[in-house]
């Protein structure tokens, strides 16, 4: 026995020595999944605006074929949707998928009268909508999304220009 080797005692590392890495390792993941949050958040809100401007596409070529069909007159501003809904230019639901505060006002319509190949507003979804700008449809059928103080100069001009005819 005198040649046995006898083992040092066991010693006991304390558990706090590897906290540091556990830490690292979890504020790299935190800091993933922000980032992949944040990818995932704009990439829904980029493909809920481009499918609010097809929307509104849609609801534009309807102006304009309800127009062609009624000796280049648009629809009459209060029943502007009813017209389109009953004369089969447009689904309600179009309509309904463009609310996204749900109060009720999906689209502005400031046409009066005839109104031909101008890039005169047809058509705006409501400016609440959008940080970024309104989406607005013009008379020339184009789809664009405008900052909000270009798009309320250029209301308020066509609105005055409006007022101004006979």
């Amino acid at each position: 026995m005198k040649n046995a080797r006898v083992s040092p005692p066991y010693k006991q590392e304390s558990s706090f020595r590897c906290l540091p890495t556990i830490l690292i390792i979890l504020f790299v993941l935190i800091v993933i999944f922000v980032i992949l949050y944040i990818v995932i958040l704009k990439a829904i809100h980029n493909a809920t605006l481009r499918g609010h401007k097809a929307a509104m596409a849609s609801m534009v070529y309807a102006l304009d074929n309800c127009a062609n069909n009624n000796g280049d007159r648009y629809p009459v501003r209060e029943e502007w949707p009813e017209i389109l809904i009953d004369d089969g230019y447009i689904e309600r639901e179009m309509i309904e998928y463009t609310d996204i505060d749900r109060d009720g006002l999906a689209y502005l319509y400031p046409v009066t009268g005839t109104v031909r190949g101008q890039r005169t507003i047809l058509l705006y979804e409501d400016p609440k909508h959008w940080d970024e700008g309104v989406i607005v449809g013009f008379a020339d059928n184009k789809v664009e999304l405008l900052d909000h103080a270009v798009f309320e100069r250029m209301l308020a001009e066509q609105l005055a220009s409006q007022v101004t005819e006979p």
